[in-house]
């Protein structure tokens, strides 16, 4: 068999496969000589093996591309038949530019040219990646847009109730549970939220789609950091409204009892739990989740345990028919309760409310409650 012959340092080039592909190699100068249908197969396999590096794409970032007269500049000589080589250009953007015998179709690749080829190709399915999730962006804030226009509810005016007609909304808790401190964290969440609400009506979209928890963009790694931020942000002003009132009503006798640094903290855990139940049960889900329904149900929990006798004013109404009655916390949350897991039942498939995530944040708030409440006893004992 004729040798063949490194067109750079003339040393004899030796046959090798390498990942099933035969080439010619030269030992001196790294180079290879290989021909043209087998150079794309080839730089796929050494793709997945190497670590070389690609720069960040920026978004739609423009490729500067080199202009070269493939078919005017003359290179190196073709191993093969001594004919002097052209200048290929792997692809029009690649700016690598290989030798190439038009006779034999074989190319030459220089040591470094495999690294740029292969650093081009990493390039370009990094690009795909960032158009893809554009194009992801694009719908979920379209999606987004649509919540933001429509979302009414008011936490407490639930399917279930006003499909039978029983509605019990609670207006304050009664002077037997005096606070004794200002509830400087309740209110401070309470101002916070309402801040954010004014603020997302100037650009809803992007900061749902940007704050706001999207399921499926959490299972694949995409925001965490949404699990905390999406408790903070609010559809509309009865979506606000229904919350901070619920807040108001439960989360002062609360912070008191457990002191300002744990409510903060038992607040966002339970909000964050509810958060990933939410996502658990909806793990395909691509519209963003808002709302702090998670945590104050876990709040709730935590009143349900720590005052199950207090007793709540409420407005009970059965039909067009309201009165004004007393009833103790227990009994009420637990019908609240109730009214959550009948509604996740009947109504989670044609409502946009995350009953989910309020039955799971009111367990963890009971959980934690009941926790705490033993370990007190323990030690006054």
């Amino acid at each position: 068999m004729k040798e063949l012959h490194c067109p750079l340092c003339d040393t004899v080039l030796i046959f090798r496969k390498e990942e099933a592909i035969g080439l010619y190699v030269c030992p001196k100068c790294q180079g290879f000589f290989i021909h043209t249908s087998k150079l794309s197969g080839y730089i796929d396999k050494v793709m997945d093996k190497t670590d070389i590096k690609v720069k960040q794409v920026l978004r739609l970032e423009p490729r500067k591309v080199k202009i070269v007269h493939s078919l005017v500049e003359k290179s190196h000589r073709c191993p093969r038949c001594l004919t002097t080589m052209e200048k290929y250009n792997y692809v029009y953007d690649s700016n690598v530019f290989l030798d190439r015998c038009s006779k034999c179709n074989f190319i030459w690749v220089d040591k470094g040219e495999l690294e740029e080829l292969v650093r081009y190709r990493k390039f370009v399915i990094s690009t795909e990646d960032i158009a893809k999730s554009i194009d992801r962006e694009l719908r979920e804030k379209a999606r987004m847009k649509e919540v933001a226009e429509t979302s009414r509810h008011i936490t407490g005016l639930l399917p279930l109730g006003l499909v039978l007609g029983i509605r019990l909304f609670p207006y304050s808790d009664s002077t037997d549970n005096p606070r004794t401190i200002f509830p400087g964290v309740t209110v401070s969440i309470i101002v916070l939220n309402t801040v954010i609400l004014v603020l997302s009506y100037f650009r809803p979209d992007r900061l749902f789609c940007s704050w706001g928890m999207i399921p499926n963009s959490l299972l694949n790694g995409l925001r965490p950091y949404t699990v905390i931020t999406s408790m903070f942000l609010h559809g509309s002003i009865f979506h606000l409204f229904g919350n901070m009132f619920f807040l108001w009503i439960f989360g002062d006798n609360v912070e008191e009892k457990l002191g300002h640094i744990k409510f903060v903290l038992f607040y966002i855990l339970f909000g964050a739990v509810a958060a990933l139940v939410h996502v658990a049960i909806n793990p395909q889900s691509s519209l963003p989740t808002v709302g702090a329904s998670g945590a104050i149900s876990g709040i709730m929990g935590a009143y349900f345990v720590m005052f199950p006798n207090v007793r709540i004013n409420c407005l009970f109404g059965v039909g067009i028919y309201f009165r004004k009655v007393k009833i103790k916390a227990f009994w009420f949350l637990l019908f609240w309760m109730a009214m959550q897991l009948l509604s996740y039942i009947f109504f989670r498939r044609m409502s946009n409310i995350a009953f989910g995530a309020h039955i799971s944040g009111f367990t963890i708030g009971m959980l934690i409650a009941y926790l705490l409440k033993g370990s007190r006893s323990k030690r006054n004992i």
